[in-house]
């Protein structure tokens, strides 16, 4: 499928890495990205992103995975999660999955509004979201933290200093 996935690995204090939706490579770029440090903790930021837990928690038994309460039964399906957590300083890795048109990525990019730029997507809107007042008011409130440096989202690529204020703030405005 065309649309854009974005992983990103942060290295902590004594090398161990947290992962931010996870996606499952091919050795030779697992093996780079243990070359950073130990896989530790597994963020799945939603339960639709749980698709390449399974493939970490196998390759890295000790794995922690954590996951946002509204995701965690689903993510529960395919591994055991527990609460999420707030990342620290993070290193990217993009993964395309290639750059034909295909009818998939044509429903996901137009149809369900999931286009590039800051945004909730329809299918979001529909499937995911129960209260979006209550979402509106987070980003909102997000966009106003004094420290805020980054917003890192699953398919859209990560907004670092004033933009990632902008991109929550442009975010809410689909809700």
């Amino acid at each position: 499928m065309t649309l854009e996935r974005v992983m990103v690995v942060v290295r902590l204090a004594g090398g161990k890495l947290l992962i931010h939706n996870g996606i499952a490579l091919d050795e030779n770029s697992m093996a780079e990205i243990e070359r950073f440090g130990t896989p530790a903790y597994l963020i799945v930021p939603s339960g639709g992103h749980r698709l390449d837990a399974p493939a970490y928690k196998k390759r890295y038994p000790g794995l922690k995975v954590f996951a946002p309460r509204g995701a965690r039964a689903k993510v529960a399906e395919v591994c055991r999660a527990f609460a999420g957590r707030r990342e620290r300083r993070a290193e990217r890795l993009h993964v395309q999955h290639g750059s034909q048109k295909d009818l998939l990525g044509y429903l996901f990019t137009t149809v369900f509004g999931s286009a590039p730029g800051p945004r909730v997507s329809r299918l979001a809107k529909l499937a995911l979201i129960k209260d979006k007042p209550a979402l509106r008011a987070d980003f909102e409130r997000l966009a106003e933290l004094p420290n805020l440096t980054r917003v890192i989202v699953a398919h859209e690529n990560i907004a670092a200093g004033p933009a990632a204020r902008v991109s929550l703030l442009e975010a809410a405005t689909y809700l």
